[in-house]
This record gives C-alpha cells, sequence and structure tokens, in this order.
C-alpha cells in the first residue's frame, strides 16, 4: 500500500498496463450525485507514471475510470484548500463524478 498526498492507493501491474487501486475514504454529495475528490498533484503523478486505468474504491464497490489528461483536467470541477503549512498554496481537489 503506498500513500500520496494523502491517497491511499496499491499499484497493479498486469502484463505492459499498469494501474492504481484508490480508496476513496470520503465520497461527498452535490446535486443528488456522489463524487470523490482526487487532489492535482495525485492525478499529476497518475499521469506521469503512465497509469493506464484508475480504479476507485468506494466501500464494496470499485469504478475503473482512464486517468484524465491534461486538457479534461482543465474542464473538471475544483476546489481550493487551504494549506495546512503557512506560506504554501492551497491544495486543488478535483471532482470526480462516482
Amino acid at each position: 500500500m503506498k500513500r500520496t498526498w494523502g491517497l491511499e492507493y496499491e499499484e497493479i501491474i498486469s502484463g505492459p498496463y499498469k494501474f492504481w487501486r484508490v480508496f476513496i475514504k470520503n465520497p461527498f454529495q452535490k446535486d443528488e450525485k456522489w463524487y470523490a475528490g482526487l487532489n492535482q498533484k495525485f492525478l499529476e503523478n497518475a499521469l506521469k507514471s503512465g497509469i493506464h486505468r484508475l480504479i476507485l474504491v468506494v466501500g464494496q464497490k470499485e469504478i475503473i475510470v482512464a486517468p484524465p489528461t491534461k486538457k479534461e483536467i482543465k474542464r473538471m470541477e475544483f476546489e481550493d484548500i487551504p494549506s495546512m503549512f503557512q506560506g504554501s498554496p492551497p491544495m486543488r481537489i478535483y471532482h470526480w463524478k462516482l
């Protein structure tokens, strides 16, 4: 189990494909739909690592999705959360519809 930027995940390699199984602990509801929050650094690391698919684990449910491209990330809804470190920029959390 790995942990980065507040998210726990495990890496799975199957032949030429690489997956990250991400454990979502706090999904939230907005406009009667469920969302997960994935931060900008986590998504950027997934793209840099060549991840083929993300497996979002919410309770007993697994949702398999392609990681968003940089272009798609720019169109996603997000919120900026103040950093807990003084003088650091806020952390950008993207809302991922489940």
